[in-house]
């Protein structure tokens, strides 16, 4: 599956819910423990974090995780549709357990926004720090494309 937006994720966007400008945007590692696939996710109807094992991205336990290790994005930017921020380190990811290998980086509103508490935003497989990322115990940043306007940092377009 490549880089998409959760259907519910641009509603609310659109709807002005959730801000791209203001809103508390989290960025956490999936995986998939259970073999060296990519894990998938439909991205239609309502996402939320608590209901990530609905999505394709496993619960708390077992073989495709939404994993622990996330970090908020910082120096949100947007223009032409864009929504970009600063590349972004997680800092000592731990191998095993919920980031055995990281094949999806999911991005996600924290805070409740349309009646939704963390509604998944986007779900992206490939990124300019490549994927997929087995942990080790260091630091993982995650680069951004460059190619927004400005040379912006862009993620997604809307």
């Amino acid at each position: 599956m490549a880089n998409t937006l959760y259907d519910f994720g641009r509603e609310l966007f659109l709807s002005g819910s959730l801000s791209w400008a203001t809103a508390p945007i989290v960025m956490s590692f999936a995986c998939n423990t259970s073999n060296s696939g990519q894990i998938t996710a439909s991205t239609a109807g309502t996402a939320y974090k608590a209901n990530a094992a609905t999505w394709g991205l496993g619960a708390a336990t077992g073989s495709n995780q939404l994993g622990s290790a996330s970090s908020v994005l910082t120096g949100m930017l947007w223009g032409s549709g864009n929504a970009g921020a600063n590349d972004q380190t997680i800092y000592s990811v731990t191998a095993g357990g919920a980031t055995a290998t990281v094949n999806v980086i999911v991005l996600w509103g924290s805070g409740t926004y349309g009646g939704i508490v963390n509604p998944l935003v986007a779900y992206i497989d490939t990124a300019a720090s490549g994927l997929p990322i087995t942990p080790n115990g260091g630091n993982i940043t995650v680069s951004w494309s460059r190619s927004g306007p400005g040379g912006i940092a862009q993620i997604f377009k809307l």
